[in-house]
């Protein structure tokens, strides 16, 4: 299969046709090119959530040893299991965020990614035009429109990619994190927001390629 090229990869050629596209039905192309950014359609890299230092883990032995005296094997071993799980932890890092990468059922990040833009994509669409414009998403996502039509009518049936947060991480290593269930409407809602706040700087993120975390 060849590789899919989204908006952000197109060549001049179709890009000019999907910038027409757009203008037609009166949206607005970097609002799309935040959404595509915003999941992780392109760009993205995986990166580890960060290796906990041998300092550290020297530390944290003197102190179990010294507050558990008899027990601390079993103590510090259970900590040490939480340090595994721990660096498993891989993060999604886009151009507006980084989040924990956790197993999913099916689908690959991009696949994943591609789910959500098309979700939001639809909403947006329909809000302008009142037609979800499968064709113009395929064209946005790189994908044929037939594969994307077969594609959303069998996974929009499965429970979409919940959003994961960390909300704090221990002494110990163990995280605590949120899981909620991907909703299209309230994420539409929440992007748009935040894009109409924040669109100067978002534009020059795009311009740019870099992450907002990182100017």
């Amino acid at each position: 299969m060849a590789e899919r090229r989204s908006l952000f990869r197109k060549d001049s050629e179709e890009k000019e046709y999907i910038e027409r596209r757009l203008r037609k039905i009166g949206a607005d192309k970097n609002f799309v090119l935040f959404v595509l950014a915003w999941y992780g359609v392109d760009p993205y890299t995986i990166v580890p959530v960060g290796k906990i230092s041998e300092t550290y883990k020297r530390r944290i032995k003197r102190r179990v040893q010294k507050g558990e005296k008899e027990e601390w094997p079993q103590v510090y071993g259970s900590i040490r299991r939480r340090w595994k799980e721990w660096n498993k932890i891989r993060l999604i890092r886009t151009l507006f965020k980084q989040e924990p990468l956790v197993p999913r059922l099916r689908g690959g990040q991009r696949d994943i990614a591609s789910r959500k833009v098309c979700h939001i994509l639809r909403i947006y669409f329909k809000k302008l035009t009142g037609r979800f414009q499968m064709e113009l998403i395929a064209w946005v996502l790189g994908i044929e429109s037939i594969s994307l039509e077969q594609e959303f009518s069998r996974y929009r049936k499965d429970r979409l990619p919940s959003n994961i947060t960390i909300l704090s991480v221990d002494k110990t290593g163990h995280a605590t994190l949120r899981d909620e269930p991907f909703s299209p409407k309230k994420e539409y809602e929440m992007l748009e927001k935040y894009y109409v706040a924040n669109k100067e700087k978002i534009e020059k993120v795009l311009e740019k390629k870099t992450p907002v975390y990182c100017s």
